[in-house]
């Protein structure tokens, strides 16, 4: 449920850390999402996949069809089931991150299954997609129509919270249904947003975009002209997960050993988003995780709070085969060699971001959004940060239901109304 927009407003990001280290101390790592009634997705076949995908649907269908409205039911987070639509906050880097605003919000997926993990909800959403359109594009549907409606009615007081964002993989801009609800809902709603996301791995793909010639040249064929007539119809879109293919040649060591380069399969790489040819449909564009992680070397040393987090107590992007096998090297021999490889991939992803951050500036309406987050000594560090944004932030990789993020203006007698 939204509040008043007169009597609430959005909380900054130290007052919502706060908050939460009072009534959740440990948000950053446990879900508050009820567990649902499943095995873990990890155990589950595709089959189970499908009908645990197909329950969750089912029920929020039935109780949109009995009355409720479809945001309460898509971010409800008492009923124990498998996902839950949830926001995660993009915040300013204009100001220390205690007085931070959330300029923007996510709509991603919560699941009932103890974390914040979302690798395997990704498997789920793919195995839906390709086997069962019908439940998928129902669920697609509530997801842009909920994210629409929440940005709507936040409240008018805050400067915060300037749009909304719906991930679309290639594929889903093929949908007629979808299309026609993005462009529905942006006529409607000026903050909706919808991000173009990296993904090319389900079995519609080959369908719509066919094999002859690069990625992108498929993409610009048949992807470019939709994108193009969205923005004439007044929708917003940005570029996610964006990183150049000229630093990471290879998503990780299994693409490397199986020699698919990333420009063959990730429908974001930089230097496509940044192209004269593409660069005119993006409002904005998001750098990926790994790239930001690897540049300001964050580690489980860069703040207390990052040792909690398994991206980075596990440190899952700076282990020697992943490390080696993005830059299209061979496993390193021993630590020195090892050192070497993480040494020259930091440097080069260092070079390039900055590079990419001060072209986003010069390009697009919006400053560039870092998939990762950053410290204010990183931004002390390197000052070309400022007038960015960032996900997550303090709050790492936190999702919650849009009412958390907002607190009650607090009423005092000068203001016209009573309230601040």
């Amino acid at each position: 449920m939204q509040g008043s927009p007169q009597t609430m407003r959005l909380m900054t990001e130290g007052e919502l850390y706060r908050k939460l280290c009072e009534e959740k101390p440990d948000f950053l790592t446990n879900s508050w999402y009820p567990l649902a009634d499943t095995k873990p997705l990890y155990m589950m076949t595709p089959e189970e996949k499908l009908k645990a995908f197909q329950k969750t649907v089912s029920s929020m269908k039935s109780r949109i069809d009995g009355g409720e409205k479809p945001e309460d039911v898509y971010y409800d987070s008492k009923e124990p089931r498998l996902f839950s639509g949830a926001v995660q906050c993009i915040f300013s880097i204009d100001q220390d991150t205690k007085d931070a605003m959330p300029e923007a919000v996510e709509n991603l997926i919560a699941t009932g299954l103890g974390n914040w993990g979302i690798g395997l909800v990704l498997d789920l959403l793919k195995v839906a997609l390709n086997k069962d359109l019908p439940s998928y594009l129902f669920f697609k549907n509530l997801d842009i129509k909920s994210i629409s409606l929440t940005v709507a009615n936040f409240p008018v007081l805050s400067k915060g919270a300037v749009a909304g964002t719906v991930n679309l993989r290639p594929t889903e801009f093929m949908f007629d249904q979808v299309v026609c609800a993005v462009i529905r809902e942006s006529q409607t709603c000026e903050g909706m947003v919808v991000e173009l996301t990296e993904y090319t791995d389900d079995d519609h793909f080959v369908t719509f975009f066919g094999t002859e010639g690069t990625l992108t040249e498929r993409l610009s064929n048949t992807l470019l002209p939709v994108l193009e007539m969205m923005k004439e119809n007044g929708v917003r879109i940005w570029a996610d997960d964006a990183k150049p293919k000229a630093v990471y040649k290879y998503d990780d060591e299994k693409q490397f050993a199986k020699k698919v380069p990333l420009e063959d399969h990730h429908a974001t790489v930089v230097e496509m988003v940044f192209s004269a040819r593409w660069m005119d449909v993006f409002e904005r564009v998001k750098f990926s995780g790994e790239w930001v992680i690897h540049a300001f070397d964050l580690s489980t040393t860069t703040a207390p709070d990052y040792a909690k987090i398994a991206l980075y107590n596990k440190e899952l992007k700076v282990k020697r085969e992943y490390v080696a096998g993005v830059q299209g090297l061979c496993a390193p021999k021993d630590d020195t060699q090892a050192a070497e490889q993480l040494e020259t991939l930091q440097a080069a992803a260092l070079d390039a971001l900055k590079e990419y951050t001060e072209r986003a500036n010069k390009t697009f309406r919006l400053a560039p959004v870092l998939e990762a987050s950053v410290t204010n000594e990183v931004v002390d560090a390197f000052p070309w940060l400022r007038g960015c944004a960032q996900q997550g932030s303090s709050l790492f990789e936190l999702k919650c239901e849009p009412a958390t993020l907002q607190c009650q203006v607090e009423k005092t007698a000068h203001m016209p109304g009573g309230y601040a």
